[in-house]
Formats: structure tokens, C-alpha cells, sequence
């Protein structure tokens, strides 16, 4: 039986986890809209998990603002403003960037603190 080569794709830790990338993803790239109630069953079913890591992710998500949960009705696409939607983008383009996971192709080093193309 042979291992995983160590270059391939990490899954997250957890469901949870997995089910708030999933959500946040599904916001960002438009496909959910401020105000549109979030399915967590259809979200469940996507992942193939049950609907509890998906409440949970929904909850996290509510504490970091991206979600608003309305007690008997259900989760909600928060407002997002530019700013929001600047520091997503930003962050992602940090953490994608970072010395751990790589540069990207093209990409030199010139010194132990900063990626320069």
C-alpha cells in the first residue's frame, strides 16, 4: 500500500472547517448575495456531512460577521462591505503567498522577508 505523495491537497481539519470554507466560498464568489437565507441542508449535501458541522460553521461565521443568524428563521448572508471584501481578498492573497505553502511560479527570493516577482 503506498502513502500520499506530501504534495497533496490538505483536507481541513474538521468538518466544521470544511463546511465554514465551503460557506464562506459560496459567498465570495457571489453565489449566496447578502440577505439570501443560507440552506445548511443543501450545504450538508454538497459536503456529504450531516447538517450538525454546518450549524456549527454557521455559528463561527455569525461571530465573524459574514453570517447573521435570526433566531427561528435561520442564517443569513451578512452586508458585506468593500472594506469586508478587501480584507477577505487580502488575507487569502497573504496566506496563498506564504513562505510555507511556496512562492509562486516565477516568483524569487531575494531575501528571508519579502516575494518579489
Amino acid at each position: 500500500m503506498t502513502s500520499a505523495p506530501a504534495s497533496a491537497v490538505k483536507l481541513p481539519t474538521s468538518l466544521k472547517t470544511a463546511a465554514m470554507l465551503e460557506i464562506r466560498q459560496m459567498i465570495f464568489s457571489g453565489e449566496l448575495r447578502p440577505g439570501d437565507k443560507i440552506d445548511q441542508d443543501r450545504v450538508a449535501d454538497r459536503l456529504g456531512v450531516s447538517r450538525l458541522p454546518v450549524r456549527e460553521a454557521v455559528i463561527a461565521l455569525d461571530v465573524e460577521g459574514v453570517v447573521e443568524l435570526a433566531p427561528r428563521r435561520g442564517a443569513f448572508v451578512a452586508a458585506l462591505s468593500q472594506d469586508d471584501v478587501r480584507d477577505h481578498y487580502g488575507i487569502l492573497g497573504a496566506v496563498s503567498a506564504s513562505p510555507r505553502r511556496g512562492p509562486r511560479p516565477g516568483w524569487v527570493r531575494p531575501s528571508a522577508t519579502r516575494w518579489r516577482t
